[in-house]
């Protein structure tokens, strides 16, 4: 169900050149803009069946770039471990903001988190790879944090589950520590993958 509050507008994020914005190029309800596209989940190179277009009163085109950075911007600064499509979706609502008059509000859904991220727009050197950033004289910039160890962080033991451990005391053990996930790992300690509710 979809609720349209008085005088409200769904806006859309979408990248630059995903299947669906080719088909909106198509139907003339966009321009072009030649960019690659690398994040995953909004069109890349499908439209999703239960995506009604119709709501939509207007899409905001975003690169891949501006949205990465967003992402890793929402990670440092506001704690939310987010993304390359919550990115978007964040830059989209600053461009709308932006148009905006004093009083009007902007919701915005971040939708994806950074689980499965964990080898693209959270590495430096991946975002240098593929020309989203500079690299820097150095990657490690001197903070007060610089020279500790892990050790310093005084961290508990993390909780972990092993395969032969059911679905049902996995959910049981996830409810009893108030945790939505945990890692699985062999009888080494090695990470075998993870165990997320929901």
């Amino acid at each position: 169900m979809i609720l349209r509050f008085h005088a409200s507008k769904f806006l859309a994020a979408i990248g630059q050149l995903t299947i669906l914005v080719q088909l909106l190029i198509r139907q003339n309800s966009l321009s072009v803009h030649q960019i690659f596209f690398l994040f995953t989940g909004i069109g890349y190179d499908f439209i999703p069946n239960v995506l009604e277009r119709s709501l939509v009163d207007e899409w905001i085109k975003t690169s891949d770039r501006e949205s990465f950075l967003m992402a890793r911007r929402l990670i440092r600064d506001e704690g939310l471990l987010c993304g390359g499509s919550s990115g978007a979706a964040m830059v989209a609502a600053i461009k709308v903001a932006k148009r905006y008059k004093k009083g009007q509000r902007v919701v915005v859904l971040l939708a994806d988190g950074v689980r499965n991220y964990m080898s693209k727009h959270l590495r430096d050197d991946w975002m240098i790879e593929h020309l989203f950033m500079n690299r820097p004289n150095s990657f490690v910039q001197s903070t007060w944090w610089t020279d500790q160890t892990i050790a310093c962080l005084e961290l508990s033991t993390p909780l972990t589950v092993t395969p032969n451990v059911t679905c049902a005391e996995c959910v049981d053990i996830l409810n009893s520590h108030d945790f939505d996930q945990m890692p699985c790992v062999d009888e080494h300690g090695a990470i075998l993958g993870m165990v997320t509710a929901g």
